[in-house]
């Protein structure tokens, strides 16, 4: 069987394209947050679009007490937003035990 130039290198544009950047080693896994100290309580839910939305509690501004941070990971498996979460609810006190639920347009509320 001969395969024509055209479709090859079309076969191979798709494939190298489509390679993912999740981890396939489990003990290496995929970046959520960068940052030091204590990150807890983690939560997630699917973006609907095969990606997915993390939120956790988190320390690193231990002064005020544990504030809510969050990260979406691409349907590839890279982060989406900082390297380090974006903070969800910060301020005086603790925030705790985050739950998700879909906003019904591709976002989420914490």
């Amino acid at each position: 069987m001969r395969v024509s130039g055209p479709i090859l290198v079309l076969f191979l544009t798709l494939t190298a394209g489509s390679a993912a950047q999740w981890s396939q080693v489990p003990e290496i896994n995929n970046l959520v947050c960068d940052k030091t100290n204590d990150q807890q309580a983690l939560c997630a839910i699917p973006d609907g679009y095969g990606g997915t939305f993390v939120v956790w509690e988190d320390s690193r501004n231990s002064a005020n007490g544990v504030d809510l941070y969050a990260q979406r990971l691409s349907a590839s498996g890279a982060t989406v937003w900082n390297a380090s979460g974006i903070e969800i609810c910060g301020g005086e006190g603790a925030q705790r035990r985050p739950s998700l639920a879909p906003d019904g347009a591709g976002g989420v509320i914490v």
